[in-house]
């Protein structure tokens, strides 16, 4: 059936309604999370992050400034993981990844404070490939445009290029075009961060006249930081050599060294690296046997530090053996376990009992017996690093079961029949009965199963005899000897120690 709302109401309705006579379906709102980054301290490599928001299969992914804000729009209301990245180095920001919740039709807020600590990093100065150019129109001079823009600052900005030839400063500025008298220059580029901190590069800049032959220009490429990705105390590193030329002919060889010792020749060269800072020197000779070098850099660093996962077993949990058959299902979750690369780098899951594994995986399922459980969670990520959490799992046995009745005089001195009552049907019990209020305690006698049974007299009840028993599989221990005749008396069972 359809029906008729005004046409005003429509757009308040979630679900497929008829307008008027033209059936509509109204779009779902939507929720947004704004996302607000505050940062303290100075942001390595960039000045930015990226934050992913994701829900089961879909995951999206936006840009955020250090000390800005993004939204993140058209979520349908539930639990997102959001997890802020690009954080780089020296700095630190708590619960990351997070979990939000987002409700339709109103934004939720989440705040990443990140600081950013240690010493001021120095600045990396570039001052360009060597150069070789002709005093082509026999000037006496040649113009050339020195280059320092491959300098940077990690954590921070450079605010001053200064260039020197024998430590006398003839120019400033990132790029500068001067010009240059036949001979062999080494002009030094000293760059200031914002900090105050200063570092140098040196390139060689030749001039020569028309007819000379003009020395080739070597380029060992640029600096090269590498890890030690496996932490085997080495790394392999190509050096690259290939941006030399000889302007006025041919590169005849290339010869790389360490510590004035070869280590290789070619154009290009696979060599391996032990963990520190070296400095390399590409050595080319052009077709006229007249050489060039340059150098490069090679740092190689450990493997960054792996931060251990965080380990969650979950909340601690009681149940009831339900079936009385002296144990329990119980699902074992470590699903919120976490790690500094996200939930995904937990890679396995030990659960164990009494330093012994009882099973793997992020969830368990297992059956535990009544009594007390304390179970650990062994979390490993893909680093190899561990933690642990424990939960405990607690199993009772179950309440009693009823209330019964016994007819006295179906006893007769010997075992009875039973007479089940529900609870609704025993009608309104004297004040002694209330709360189990028992008086002048008779005897004891013991159940199968270790329960135990003590017979009581009711004081102030007359007629049946009142029972309260967790179930009615084992009573036929009852008997004579417990002075049925003329008193009204009771039984409560206590379940084993």
């Amino acid at each position: 059936m359809k029906y008729l709302l005004p046409l005003a109401l429509c757009a308040l309705v979630l679900v497929s309604v008829s307008c008027g006579e033209d059936e509509v379906t109204t779009p779902l709102v939507l929720g947004t999370i704004e996302v607000v980054t505050v940062t303290t301290g100075n942001l390595i490599d960039g000045g930015g992050y990226t934050i992913t928001v994701s829900s089961g299969d879909d995951e999206r992914t936006e840009d955020v400034g250090a000390n800005s804000s993004v939204t993140l729009s058209d979520l349908a209301a539930g639990t997102y993981a959001l997890l802020l990245d690009g954080i780089g180095l020296r700095c630190e920001t708590a619960d990351n990844p997070r979990n939000v919740e987002v409700v339709a039709s109103q934004t939720t807020p989440a705040q990443f404070d990140v600081t950013c600590a240690g010493p001021n990093l120095p600045p990396v100065a570039d001052a360009g490939p060597n150069q070789a150019a002709v005093d082509t129109d026999n000037s006496g001079s040649e113009a050339i445009t020195l280059d320092g823009s491959g300098s940077r600052d990690l954590d921070g900005t450079i605010v001053n290029w200064s260039w020197l030839v024998n430590d006398v400063e003839f120019g400033t500025g990132e790029t500068l075009t001067v010009a240059v008298h036949p001979g062999v220059y080494t002009v030094i580029l000293t760059v200031t961060d914002d900090n105050g901190t200063t570092s140098g590069d040196a390139v060689l800049i030749t001039v020569i006249a028309s007819d000379e032959n003009l020395p080739p220009i070597a380029d060992a490429g640029p600096d090269q930081p590498v890890e030690d990705a496996d932490d085997g105390g080495s790394e392999l590193v190509t050096l690259d050599g290939s941006a030399s030329r000889d302007l006025d002919g041919t590169i005849a060889s290339w010869s790389w060294s360490e510590n004035s010792v070869e280590i290789g020749t070619g154009e290009t060269l696979d060599a391996t690296f032990d963990v520190g800072i070296h400095l390399v020197t590409l050595t080319v000779t052009d077709d006229q046997g007249v050489v060039n070098s340059d150098d490069v850099t090679i740092t190689v660093e450990p493997p960054e530090a792996n931060l251990p996962p965080v380990a969650d077993a979950g909340p601690d949990q009681s149940h009831v053996d339900g079936d009385n058959s002296g144990s329990e299902l119980v699902t074992l979750d470590g699903s919120a376990s976490t790690d500094e690369l996200g939930p995904q780098a937990v890679v396995d899951w030990s659960w164990s009992e009494n330093s012994a594994e009882i099973g793997t995986g992020e969830t368990l399922e297992m059956a535990f017996e009544v009594g007390v459980h304390t179970v650990i969670l062994t979390v490993t990520d893909t680093g190899g690093a561990t933690a642990t959490d424990e939960v405990t799992i607690t199993v009772d046995l179950p309440t009693l079961a009823g209330v019964f009745i016994f007819k006295r005089e179906d006893f007769g001195g010997g075992n009875g029949s039973l007479l089940r009552e529900d609870v609704s049907d025993l009608g309104d019990l004297p004040a002694a009965c209330v709360g189990l209020t028992w008086d002048n305690c008779i005897s004891s006698i013991l159940l199968s199963g270790g329960w135990s049974a003590t017979l009581f007299e009711l004081a102030g009840f007359e007629g049946d005899s009142l029972i309260v028993v967790r179930s009615i599989e084992d009573l036929s221990n009852f008997g004579a000897g417990f002075g049925w005749d003329n008193k009204t008396s009771s039984i409560k069972i206590r379940p084993p120690n």
